[in-house]
């Protein structure tokens, strides 16, 4: 399942996301504690997982990704400077959405309703 935006200047409903490395899938969070968690969770595999935070752009007045957070094997590396991603967009429809939140799905069919009328 993929996480419906409409447009790229929607307001996600998550603050985090979980990559891991090279791969698309993703794991949407509102709590930092949830998210540090599963990442670490996930590194354990002896994977590479990145933490996205959502920001915003003012110039172009979009959400993008950023890579703030890596962790290898429950290791956090912490990198506020790492240079900004790509579109929040490109990655919700890059991959499918791994803990979908059933009371997020029917809010956003409620305001892409609002949104068609």
């Amino acid at each position: 399942m993929k996480y419906p935006m409409n447009k790229k200047t929607d307001v996600p409903m998550f603050n985090y996301m979980v990559i891991i490395n090279g791969e698309f899938d993703y794991y949407l969070y509102v709590s930092f504690d949830e998210t540090l968690k599963k990442a670490q969770e996930l590194s354990r595999t002896n994977r590479c997982v990145l933490i996205y935070e959502r920001v915003f752009k003012n110039d172009v007045r979009e959400f993008f990704g950023h890579n703030t957070f890596t962790i290898n094997s429950g290791i956090v590396k912490y990198d506020k400077r790492n240079d900004w991603g790509l579109h929040i967009d490109f990655y919700v429809n890059a991959g499918d959405w791994l803990n979908p939140n059933q009371s997020w799905i029917d809010i956003l069919e409620i305001k892409s309703k609002e949104v068609c009328e």
